[in-house]
């Protein structure tokens, strides 16, 4: 009897030493994601940071920002959104990349509630002879009443008919289309004058398509832009929805 508490004394003591092994590991937890710092943390300063696949940007809200265009119409804010459908390439007219961008109007109780505000389409091409022979064939198939528009120093044609007005530039190797819709616009102002405003905003963001400077002259610019702010619009107007 005298020797049990000798014996158990060995099997206590390895017991107490896999307790404290199995303590002293770590337990692993669930991976959790990581991301990638920035300056303040911001989804504008991600959105900054974003890169696109081709000469095109690949999301409509950075093609013509949704601001920009309330401002221009002198709409209320948050009244409009924008869609971004990516089309394919046609190798067959050297056609690169497409997107297609509709803004609809979204103010329940406005005018534009479910109603297209604009439409523009924006694709690159191999080459600006390319560019320049799609946009000829492009103008020349649409109904209405044509004149040159030039958008700075990149050609343009505008195209008047029942409903809506279109713009088609060609701005290098890329072609921008603008269609506005019939609608009441700001005093003083046409939709020719709108969608030429519009233009300039689109084109500088497409600068792998700007035509390629003479030797010993700047690159050609869309020009300025017009800043149409929020000051414009009638006092009792308020923001929207």
């Amino acid at each position: 009897m005298r020797r049990g508490p000798w014996l158990a004394r060995p099997l206590i003591g390895a017991i107490l030493t896999l307790l404290v092994g199995c303590s002293a590991a770590p337990v692993p937890g669930p991976s959790l994601p990581t991301f990638p710092a920035s300056d303040d943390g911001s989804a504008s300063a991600a959105s900054s940071m974003s890169t696109d696949s081709g000469v095109v940007p690949d999301d409509c809200s950075r093609i013509l920002p949704v601001d920009q265009l309330v401002a221009v119409l002198g709409l209320p804010l948050n009244s409009i959104v924008v869609r971004t459908t990516v089309g394919v390439p046609a190798p067959s007219v050297g056609r690169l990349e497409r997107m297609d961008c509709a803004y609809t109007g979204t103010a329940p109780a406005g005018p534009d509630s479910g109603k297209r505000v604009l439409a523009i389409n924006a694709a690159a091409y191999t080459s600006p002879d390319a560019a320049h022979a799609q946009w000829v064939l492009n103008t020349s198939g649409e109904d209405g009443a044509h004149r040159e528009q030039p958008v700075g120093s990149a050609a343009g044609v505008l195209v008047e008919r029942p409903g809506e007005t279109l713009l088609a530039v060609q701005y290098g190797s890329g072609v921008v289309t603008l269609v506005l819709p019939n609608r009441p616009l700001p005093p003083a102002s046409t939709a020719a004058g709108m969608l030429v405003d519009l233009a300039r905003r689109v084109l500088p963001t497409m600068p792998g398509a700007a035509p390629a400077p003479a030797p010993g002259t700047a690159p050609p610019a869309p020009g300025p832009v017009r800043a149409i702010g929020d000051c414009e619009r009638p006092a009792n107007e308020g923001p929207g929805p």
